[in-house]
């Protein structure tokens, strides 16, 4: 998503628990001390939203959504992500691991050289 000159992302979930979370991971990381927000992917101040999508015959489903700011280049292919990234990418997954910050989505994709 581009606002201006600005990439963001945007973290959309589904379903009243998946929404307890994102709402929990957005006051985390918006809690972050100053000095590590240059080295994580930011949330955008007022940017967590929560609601209920309408379904014909259904109950309504809740949605939450949130946008992130993006910091550094987003590998575009498989090719891109070397061996050494591979190897800091998954020692920087062990350290969230173990402060217990579980990534469940380990795709290239998700990645961003910094």
């Amino acid at each position: 998503m581009l606002r201006g000159d600005q990439q963001l992302a945007l973290k959309l979930v589904l379903g009243e628990e998946c929404c307890r979370q994102l709402v929990h991971e957005f006051e985390m990381i918006g809690g972050l001390p100053a000095e590590v927000q240059s080295d994580v992917v930011g949330v955008e101040a007022n940017s967590l939203w929560r609601g209920a999508l309408p379904r014909e015959n259904q109950e309504p489903l809740p949605v939450a959504a949130f946008l992130m700011n993006i910091i550094g280049i987003p590998f575009l292919h498989p090719d891109e992500v070397t061996d050494e990234y591979g190897a800091l990418i998954l020692e920087s997954l062990s350290d969230l691991h173990a402060m217990g910050i579980c990534h469940t989505d380990a795709r290239y994709k998700n990645v961003y050289a910094c």
